[in-house]
């Protein structure tokens, strides 16, 4: 009976000194106002990774904010600062709810924040993100890095994942100087998968990419 005491008493305990701190300050740099959108993500997303570990409940209560932020900015035409997406505190629910309602227009800003519900969510969200991504190339915007994602999850022997490869590539953006710093990913998805595909479609996929390159 003693033990069982114990237990009840350690499950009602409160938190240890050390992390009711560290909650505190938590709560309070959540409570101050930030105008600025990327800086209330900011905090929000700091204040995710701190709470998880103690406060699991406030982690994902912060996290829920932080989603509906992380879309308003790219539905406003931002790209987030940071994303809220991956760090495990998002319900799965609405991850893929922000997949689903994601405008193919908006993929490219949003790669890091499809990226995170794709690795914490894959079951509820690959489908939506295939089919965003889809549509995204098929009118020339390419994200590669969550395309990538979803090659991983689906096989890159697929036959969708075969397919988005080569238009991928026949895809790649009119403006090659705007679009410099996604070259090295360009060169991670070719270099991945050129040998998962016909001769012929990595041949093609080459040369669109060293003509690209310029």
């Amino acid at each position: 009976m003693a033990s069982l005491g114990w237990a009840s008493t350690a499950k009602n305990a409160a938190p240890p000194p050390g992390k009711k701190f560290a909650l505190d300050v938590v709560n309070m740099a959540v409570a101050l106002p930030q105008p600025d959108p990327q800086d209330r993500l900011r905090v929000l997303a700091s204040a995710v990774t701190v709470a998880q570990p103690i406060a699991p409940e406030s982690a994902k209560k912060f996290a829920r904010e932080g989603g509906h932020l992380e879309a308003e900015l790219i539905a406003g035409g931002e790209q987030p600062a940071v994303s809220i997406f991956g760090s495990g505190s998002v319900e799965c629910a609405s991850a893929a709810n922000f997949v689903e309602s994601l405008p193919a227009s908006a993929v490219v800003r949003a790669q890091d924040s499809l990226l995170g519900a794709l690795s914490a969510c894959p079951r509820q969200t690959l489908e939506p993100a295939k089919i965003k991504l889809q549509t995204a190339l098929a009118a020339g915007l390419v994200a590669a890095r969550p395309l990538m994602a979803v090659m991983e999850q689906v096989g890159a022997k697929s036959q969708w994942s075969q397919q988005q490869f080569v238009t991928m590539f026949a895809s790649l953006p009119a403006d090659a100087e705007s679009e410099r710093a996604e070259a090295p990913n360009f060169a991670a998805m070719y270099s991945e998968m050129a040998p998962q595909v016909e001769k012929d479609a990595a041949r093609d996929a080459g040369l669109h990419l060293l003509e690209w390159l310029g």
